[in-house]
């Protein structure tokens, strides 16, 4: 018979610091220290410890430290688990997790966001930069469309290179037209 079987044993998650779910285990909780049986689990510090309580929040620890301990008599092995409580949490939010979605998505940890947001849809690029050429009469409208449509219809980056700089000199008197889209245009050359 197992020594923690006298005791009230909770389910619960382990989260490493990446944000992903390590495994899950049943354990003895105490106000520093989490007791579980279950010689498989690889908890490290910066870890996380969750688990659902009633209300369907979660508890979470962080973990400190884990030790190893070997079968001593009636004693099963087992490992002790030292941990610091960060408090209710609402169920997978806060913490460890992190959930990074949507376009340009990105996390910054103790560092400022000096990037360029470059829209990766070139088709739709292309047909913005159709209508701000709108704007522009005559000869060297045609000359910006043609150029254009040498960028977009190209196989090569050396082709797509040519159309750039073709589209560029033709309006060297209009590049207030394009400037908005010059980062975007400029991530297509690769």
């Amino acid at each position: 018979m197992s020594f923690l079987s006298h005791f009230n044993l909770s389910d619960f998650d382990l989260i490493g610091a990446e944000g992903q779910i390590k495994g899950s285990y049943k354990g003895n909780f105490s106000d520093t220290s989490v007791n579980t049986e279950d010689i498989s689990i690889d908890a490290v510090s910066g870890d996380e410890i969750r688990r659902k309580i009633p209300n369907g929040r979660e508890e979470v620890f962080d973990v400190i430290s884990s030790s190893y301990h070997d079968r001593f008599h009636a004693i099963d092995a087992h490992f002790v688990i030292k941990t610091r409580r960060k408090g209710l949490m609402d169920a997978g939010t806060g913490g460890n997790y992190v959930r990074v979605h949507g376009n340009n998505a990105r996390v910054f940890i103790g560092s400022t966001d000096n990037s360029t947001n470059i829209n990766s849809d070139a088709a739709a690029l292309y047909q913005q930069i159709r209508s701000a050429l709108s704007e522009i009469d005559g000869e060297k409208r045609n000359n910006a469309e043609l150029a254009l449509r040498q960028m977009e219809s190209a196989t090569s980056p050396k082709d797509r290179l040519k159309g750039y700089q073709s589209l560029i000199s033709s309006l060297a008197d209009h590049v207030t037209i394009l400037a908005p889209f010059l980062p975007a245009l400029t991530g297509q050359l690769s």
